[in-house]
């Protein structure tokens, strides 16, 4: 069965407006008459495209995932492992992208708080962090398992460091703290026998 293009993209409109709302508003007191009283539109148009309430937050999260992911997007082979974490951090802290931060991080709890029904979006959004990293690891010289777990220590850490940037009032900081973790990763890197 196909859907009517016309539906998808009142949907996507509707998603997108969504997002935009619990960027600013956050989903403690989400609910399809919150939401469509903030969006303007029947609560009823959004349990016609998004069926439940638990539905139209995976919606949300996933959408937000999308546009972190968009939004952290660096195409250059020739970066060094050190030089994409540096280009990450560059585009996860500009100053318009912090208030998705709060929101990815707020849906991520929840996520953990229910990973049954969440399990498919925990898996993604590490392996989202994980893989470009781990791939650069690799290309770098380290093997496979080394660069998995380098990569799985750099997501953690720099999960952390984001969470702690939300929350300072001296990102400065936090921003020493995150070139510290390169620099010290960038030895661990040189410290390692190249793979043949």
């Amino acid at each position: 069965m196909t859907v009517d293009p016309a539906i998808r993209s009142r949907r996507d409109e509707l998603l997108d407006a969504a997002v935009e709302h619990v960027v600013e508003h956050g989903y403690a007191d989400l609910s399809f008459r919150t939401l469509a009283a903030g969006l303007g539109v029947a609560h009823n148009s959004l349990t016609h495209h998004f069926g439940t309430r638990a539905q139209l937050i995976d919606a949300i999260a996933r959408r937000m995932r999308e546009q972190t992911q968009a939004a952290l997007a660096i195409d250059d082979p020739e970066l060094t492992p050190a030089g994409l974490l540096r280009a990450y951090w560059a585009q996860a802290t500009a100053s318009d992208r912090l208030s998705l931060w709060i929101s990815f991080f707020e849906f991520y709890a929840r996520a953990l708080r229910d990973q049954q029904t969440h399990a498919d979006y925990l898996g993604e959004v590490t392996a989202a962090w994980i893989r470009p990293i781990a791939a650069r690891a690799e290309a770098a010289g380290l093997d496979v398992d080394r660069a998995l777990s380098l990569a799985t220590l750099v997501t953690g850490a720099v999960r952390g460091l984001l969470l702690d940037r939300l929350a300072a009032s001296d990102p400065a900081r936090v921003d020493a703290a995150f070139e510290l973790l390169v620099d010290s990763l960038e030895a661990i890197a040189l410290s390692v026998p190249a793979t043949t």
